[in-house]
């Protein structure tokens, strides 16, 4: 089997809190490929920012007066 990735993305291409439906299935011990369902996704439970925004976020309004200097355990 033959795979291509894509290491290159424009902004547009790029789905937040989305995943690909699965296109692989087991039957009768061989892989089966659906592939009409290759670009589809389906909405999950996501952040609204990703970790890095949240953190920059919470250092803004921090109560912290080192600011984003904070002690790791």
């Amino acid at each position: 089997m033959t795979c291509q990735a894509r290491t290159s993305y424009t902004e547009d291409e790029v789905l937040w809190g989305h995943r690909f439906l699965p296109v692989m299935s087991l039957e009768e011990g061989f892989f089966r490929v659906d592939y009409s369902q290759f670009h589809n996704t389906f909405e999950v439970p996501t952040p609204p920012y990703s970790v890095k925004e949240q953190e920059e976020k919470s250092s803004l309004t921090s109560p912290n007066p080192l600011g984003a200097y904070r002690a790791v355990l």
